[in-house]
């Protein structure tokens, strides 16, 4: 399940799964995303250390859809791998990758 916190006007979504090794639920992201695509969004992947190729096309989709709609999203908190995969399917070209909440928190109030 993704939590939702709320940081004066943008929306921090994190993965908290019920259980030790639940599997990430990347189509509730997407559809969080585009339930408001013209909100900020920051997405915290600190707890999820590699993403699926559905995450990767979800993450990707949703972006896309929000930035046509006005909003914006920046991810953070990616592993090493997950930086590795980010970089290798350009995504730092689609949406801002910072290091934490608070650098993409800081990043989108601009």
């Amino acid at each position: 399940m993704w939590r939702t916190d709320d940081h004066e006007r943008i929306r921090v979504l994190t993965w908290s799964g019920q259980r030790p090794g639940e599997p990430v639920d990347w189509r509730q992201l997407g559809q969080l995303l585009v339930d408001q695509p013209q909100a900020r969004w920051v997405v915290d992947l600190s707890p999820i250390p590699l993403v699926t190729s559905e995450g990767l096309a979800q993450i990707m989709g949703a972006v896309r859809r929000v930035r046509e709609a006005g909003g914006r999203v920046a991810l953070c908190g990616l592993s090493p791998a997950l930086r590795q995969v980010a970089a290798s399917v350009r995504l730092d070209r689609l949406v801002e990758i910072l290091p934490d909440v608070i650098a993409a928190v800081a990043a989108l109030r601009t």
